[in-house]
């Protein structure tokens, strides 16, 4: 780890902006215990779909909304997204599910930028497994048995 940060948002901003809500991903949704309980991503942070290695790959979770056990939450109170930042884009576990470290791209840096990044430092800018596209994640996550679906004894990659 070289970096963690956060932004905290309002509940007033979320009504303004529901781009920014976040979205609940249910435990068990992607097989036992993944999450172990209910886990909140932004939009755009990836899961890993699929076991260890080469044969994984990133969806970004607003792409699985509407599989059963993943929506768009609607807060009531303000929350705080936390990024973390490694040497090289990583996979990590979060409440037992496998999710991404932070990609720093254009985006991720304009979602940064009311951020003091005075000392963040240079960050993983090539992603460890491959990104689907929001289309190819909904089928092969839809079809749930096929090969980039969550296999429960993957260990951490």
């Amino acid at each position: 780890m070289v970096w963690t940060g956060g932004r905290d948002i309002a509940a007033a901003e979320i009504r303004q902006a529901p781009r920014l809500a976040p979205f609940r991903i249910e435990p068990g949704t992607f097989g036992p215990g993944r999450p172990d309980c209910a886990l909140l991503l932004s939009r755009q942070h990836r899961v890993l779909l699929g076991g260890a290695g080469a044969d994984g790959a990133l969806a970004a979770i607003h792409a699985l909304a509407g599989l059963p056990g993943v929506r768009q939450a609607r807060p009531l109170v303000g929350l705080r997204y936390v990024h973390l930042l490694t040497d090289a884009h990583d996979i990590v576990i979060a409440n037992g599910m496998h999710a991404e470290t932070m990609l720093r791209t254009d985006r991720s840096e304009r979602l940064l930028a009311g951020m003091d990044r005075s000392n963040v430092p240079p960050g993983a800018t090539r992603p460890c497994r491959p990104i689907l596209h929001n289309r190819q994640a909904r089928a092969l996550a839809a079809r749930r048995d096929g090969p980039l679906w969550p296999r429960p004894s993957s260990p951490v990659p």
